[in-house]
């Protein structure tokens, strides 16, 4: 904050009078531009193909100026980047509505549905404002693999000679897909 002060008047003989020089203030103007983020699921998992989890994303000015423009930019949640507009000193903000992911067989396999939020913004005076920490979301999958035989003959008792049918039910009873089985 810089400020100058000058002084003028007038003498005793009418004649006018001024400073020779300005008197200076200047004092360092000190702000904290700053807005963290968090994110929780609505599940500690494990989870299978097809579950569907909602995400809480909360953005919160942690600063004391105000932060614009606001935008969460997600690793994995269709419709990033959300919008969350402007908040003032103290103000949060929920994402909304609250996005929604649907797990994948590749999320099973990796074992672990992993995803991070960051957010951004613009303070008030036109600087990029950025979070510190992402924000991140580790939730289990439950992977099991495991198939089972079972096995059936079309007679239920056999003579020498009798031609034996036999009728193989292969099912697949873990959570992940299964190929080339023989």
């Amino acid at each position: 904050l810089n400020n100058t002060a000058t002084a003028n008047g007038t003498d005793s003989c009418d004649e006018p009078v001024e400073t020779d020089e300005a008197a200076d203030s200047s004092i360092p103007a000190d702000y904290t531009a700053s807005i963290n983020i968090t994110k929780e699921a609505n599940t500690t998992g494990p989870v299978l193909p097809g579950d569907i989890i909602e995400y809480t994303i909360e953005v919160c000015n942690s600063g004391d100026i105000d932060v614009t423009e606001i935008q969460v930019q997600d690793t994995l949640l269709p419709g990033s980047p959300f919008s969350v507009g402007s908040l003032t000193p103290g103000q949060c903000q929920i994402v909304t509505p609250k996005p929604l992911y649907t797990v994948t067989q590749d999320d099973v396999c990796d074992g672990w549905l992993n995803n991070t939020a960051t957010a951004n913004g613009t303070d008030s005076c036109d600087e990029p404002v950025e979070t510190d920490e992402a924000a991140d979301s580790s939730i289990p999958a439950d992977y099991t693999a495991s198939i089972n035989i079972t096995k059936e003959a079309n007679l239920s008792s056999a003579q020498l000679g009798d031609v034996i049918e036999y009728t193989y039910t292969v099912e697949n009873t873990g959570n992940v897909n299964l190929s080339s089985i023989a």
